[in-house]
């Protein structure tokens, strides 16, 4: 099978745990790129947050896409344009950050360069640090958002995150990304849907791509993908979906998913 297609999470499985791309990897992801295949950079960070990985890896001289906030942005890389835009209008946040309350989150929700929440505290300073986006308190969340987060700890979010999805499901998109994040998004709005919604436009395939990841949020792409491959650090659901499972993002996965898949030489 020839895969002219690659998209990739990036937080666990792009990115090392130092939050960057290991050399081994983008040779390897360039190597791809020069032999055509396209990549589209599909994360749920905001898109501040991911076009110097994108710039680093040369995407847009190579015609590849950018899907940011899970999907709610579409960018086409080498013409520089926005393909779609779904916000969750002032209303909904406003509504979300009131629902909120009957649980013991702190919210995040987000503009162009930074992260707003009604409480700074060490969840929010790990985006922060993610992201490189400053952070700032706000008490007034009538406003519009690509997504906004639900934090807590990750044994917390584990006990009430089949709650939260069985009241907000019908109405909006809800998925675990980070252990200690609860992302919500637009009715529809996932990285699958996002997937399909490109290919669509762009008239490929999904047996020609392949789709990376290891969070929750990542599920209905590698469910999507004619080669979904899970990171070994992947939550068991994710694993479970997956045609193939990879090395973790701290043992060059991706270049082996590469090296097998793509380049089909042996891994070194």
């Amino acid at each position: 099978m020839t895969y002219n297609y690659l998209a990739l999470d990036f937080d666990g499985t792009l990115l090392t745990s130092d939050h960057i791309i290991d050399e081994k990897t983008k040779a390897a992801l360039i190597a791809a790129q020069e032999q055509g295949v396209k990549l589209i950079l599909a994360s749920g960070r905001p898109t501040y947050a991911m076009t110097k990985f994108a710039e680093e890896l040369q995407t847009a001289h190579f015609g590849g896409y950018l899907l940011s906030f899970n999907g709610s942005y579409m960018f086409d890389l080498a013409n520089n344009t926005r393909i779609s835009a779904d916000e969750l209008q002032a209303d909904d946040v406003l509504s979300l950050y009131n629902y909120s309350k009957n649980f013991e989150f702190s919210t995040l929700i987000y503009d162009d360069t930074t992260i707003l929440t009604d409480k700074i505290n060490h969840y929010a300073a790990i985006e922060s640090e993610i992201t490189g986006m400053k952070l700032a308190e706000i008490s007034d969340f009538h406003r519009s958002s690509a997504k906004i987060i639900f934090v807590h700890t990750a044994e917390y979010i584990e006990a009430v995150e089949a709650q939260v999805k069985a009241d907000l499901g019908q109405a909006f998109t809800v998925a675990r990304s980070l252990p200690f994040f609860l992302e919500i998004t637009p009715k529809g709005i996932d990285k699958g849907a996002s997937l399909t919604k490109l290919f669509n436009l762009i008239q490929a395939q999904p047996e020609e791509l392949i789709a990376c990841g290891d969070g929750g949020n990542d599920l209905t792409m590698i469910q999507f993908a004619g080669l979904g491959v899970a990171m070994d650090n992947a939550r068991a659901e994710v694993k479970q979906a997956a045609d193939f499972i990879t090395a973790d993002n701290n043992s060059y996965g991706i270049a082996q998913v590469i090296e097998k898949f793509i380049l089909k030489t042996p891994s070194r």
